[in-house]
């Protein structure tokens, strides 16, 4: 009863935001530069499908993304635009007993502007004097799950000083995620952000509703390939954006992301990205070019440990059990984390042991030969040949598993 009423409560407060969006409609925006400092990961896979993603690199598109970290998550950010444009972004989520807390600090480098004044006939000209504008942002971040729903909220202040005077705004995240809706790696998302009161020189920010769906294709517990679809809503400047994306993990330690979007004016956008992971830390790059604002070039590092997005449920809860912590240490695993991929394995033979022996033998020997391979990698090697001889016994013709027994003995 009581996860019933988390959830309406979470889908009750996006939907009163997005309808105050509604009724702010029509008037003056300011503060664009808030909508060009996405992670590369959520820049080419589509900034809107950010909506139902976890992970600290797409708080930004939904702060109930911070639910899926499980312990400490962190990610570093440069992005280089067009015209001088510079923008730093450093974000950190820790998880407590209460939910997840995350912080989130940006700074804006807007460039050089040259005063523009009037002569005596009234044409203008150049003053010769020139500012440097710029923009500091910080969030404060709170993400939730319960069951297979995640909600988060996020409070962020900016002070921005445009060359006439500093200016200090305030504005509201919040976001709902929805993980397994009917079939297993089908994700939905819906968020607004930016949502904010008229500053006093009758300027809002530019408020954003993000909506989204994921599908990731799951292949013996491992994610082998994710696509989304996600559209973005700008009601004040009556602009509406459609993206697809996909994201396709190679060999475990390399994905490779692209997107492609089209506007209600039929403009066009594409974005590409790479990512290499090496022991728990990825390093992240997207390409994004623009006819109309510039190429943008974006570079990050990211790490910390998390579930697998919001998927990872706990076991005891509704449709948890020996395939959440399959997921979990499978994540780990291609992630190359062995220490993490073999608390969970080691979950599944504990709790778990009947759901795994009601497994065909050549799951079963799946299953042991990753534990075997994941303690020879952290250099047990008699553990190791414990596993590799236990996934030969279901698999008595598999060569590379009695290479591996050679090896190690």
């Amino acid at each position: 009863m009581k996860k019933k009423i988390v959830k309406k409560f979470a889908a009750a407060t996006v939907f009163v935001l997005a309808a105050a969006v509604l009724a702010c409609a029509g008037n003056r925006t300011t503060a664009a530069y808030l909508l060009i400092n996405s992670y590369p990961a959520a820049a080419a896979f589509g900034e809107p499908a950010g909506a139902a993603c976890g992970s600290i690199v797409y708080s930004g598109h939904s702060p109930a993304s911070i639910a899926s970290v499980e312990n400490i998550e962190f990610a570093v950010m440069h992005n280089g635009a067009a015209r001088g444009i510079t923008a730093e972004r450093l974000s950190v989520a820790k998880k407590f007993g209460f939910g997840s807390v995350g912080a989130d600090i940006s700074y804006y480098n807007l460039g050089v502007f040259t005063g523009i004044g009037v002569d005596a006939s009234g044409g203008p000209v150049y003053t010769g004097q020139q500012s440097e504008p710029y923009a500091l942002a910080g969030s404060l971040i709170y993400g939730r799950r319960a069951g297979n729903i995640s909600f988060g909220a996020a409070l962020r202040v900016i002070r921005e000083d445009m060359g006439e005077g500093a200016v200090i705004r305030g504005s509201m995240d919040a976001g709902v995620m929805a993980a397994n809706v009917r079939v297993r790696g089908l994700d939905f998302g819906l968020s607004v952000i930016n949502a904010s009161p008229e500053a006093e020189d009758g300027f809002y920010l530019p408020i954003l509703v993000n909506g989204a769906v994921i599908y990731r294709l799951i292949s013996e517990g491992a994610e082998v390939f994710r696509a989304g679809l996600g559209a973005s809503w700008l009601p004040m400047e009556e602009s509406l954006k459609v993206s697809l994306g996909f994201d396709l993990p190679v060999l475990g330690i390399l994905n490779i992301t692209g997107g492609a979007g089209v506007d209600n004016n039929a403009n066009l956008s594409f974005s590409a990205g790479i990512s290499v992971s090496f022991d728990g830390i990825k390093t992240s790059y997207a390409y994004l070019p623009s006819n109309a604002a510039g190429d943008s070039h974006r570079v990050s590092l990211s790490g910390g440990s998390f579930s697998p997005a919001l998927q990872q449920i706990s076991a005891g809860e509704a449709g948890a059990g020996i395939e959440s912590y399959m997921e979990s240490g499978d994540y780990y695993y291609n992630a190359r984390q062995f220490r993490n991929a073999i608390k969970y394995y080691e979950y599944i033979n504990l709790l778990y042991w009947k759901d795994l022996d009601a497994k065909s033998d050549r799951e079963k020997s799946a299953f042991f030969q990753k534990l075997g391979i994941s303690y020879y990698n952290i250099k047990d090697n008699s553990r190791a040949a414990q596993y590799f001889e236990r996934a030969l016994f279901f698999d008595r013709e598999n060569e590379i598993l009695k290479h591996w027994i050679r090896l190690i003995k």
